[in-house]
């Protein structure tokens, strides 16, 4: 109930006109550039582990008073998330599957913004909705109680995606479909908020794809994680 109440109040916060956009990237384990970031790693669903997926940006302007950062990312796989693919039906089925980290990977986030969302009264949510039998929309915040200057171009850390893949068949779940091929975590945008209400550029974002390319004795997978720019929508689309 916390997660929809927090993401209703994203709808209430300003749209601005899309213009010189310096963009959102959606990498794995590590912020880009940084050591010990990957556009491409193994997914092994079978191991019960986490995946980072990590969300930063670079805000077309100066804000400041910057106090959130919302974002909107679609989940489509070729699986029905009611079915053959329920382990990503985050919305009812499986919500334990991703959660918000604020805290910024030091080691491999070297030149981002340290700690902008890792301080007292700051926090962050996410809430799903399942808009077809093949596509789960994912909006997420994260906030701060006051506002801090930033620049145009400068690195922001915005969170962690964390997906666990712990309720998979592969990791002993009951969930199928966490290595079904063709599925695909795209990011569709991101919008830096000020706590004056300035206008702030909707930023584009990029993608992740999961599939198989190999099967263990034990019945897991292993698949490719990348990352590229893709295309962005509106956040009130969630509800739609």
């Amino acid at each position: 109930m916390i997660r929809l109440v927090l993401v209703g109040m994203l709808a209430g916060m300003l749209f601005a006109n899309v213009a010189g956009a310096v963009g959102v990237d959606f990498t794995v384990n590590g912020c880009p550039g940084s050591a010990g970031t990957s556009q491409q790693q193994a997914m092994e669903c079978a191991a019960g582990t986490a995946a980072d997926l990590v969300i930063t940006f670079q805000p077309a302007e100066d804000v400041a008073d910057m106090v959130a950062a919302d974002w909107i990312l679609d989940i489509t796989t070729q699986g029905d998330v009611g079915s053959t693919a329920n382990f990503w039906d985050v919305q009812a089925l499986n919500p334990t599957a991703f959660s918000v980290q604020r805290t910024i990977p030091v080691a491999s986030c070297l030149g981002y913004y340290l700690n902008f969302w890792n301080v007292t009264d700051a926090g962050g949510a996410w809430a799903a909705a399942v808009r077809n039998p093949h596509t789960v929309r994912i909006a997420g915040l994260v906030y701060r109680p006051s506002g801090v200057a930033v620049r145009a171009n400068q690195k922001i850390f915005a969170a962690i995606m964390r997906l666990d893949v712990g309720a998979s068949v592969e990791a002993g779940g009951s969930l199928v479909g966490c290595c079904a091929s063709g599925t695909s975590l795209l990011m569709k945008q991101l919008i830096p908020s000020s706590a004056s209400g300035s206008t702030t550029t909707i930023l584009t974002g990029g993608s992740l794809t999961f599939g198989p390319v190999s099967v263990d004795p034990s019945g897991g997978c292993t698949g490719p994680v990348e990352s590229h720019r893709k295309s962005w929508g509106a956040l009130k689309s969630l509800y739609r």
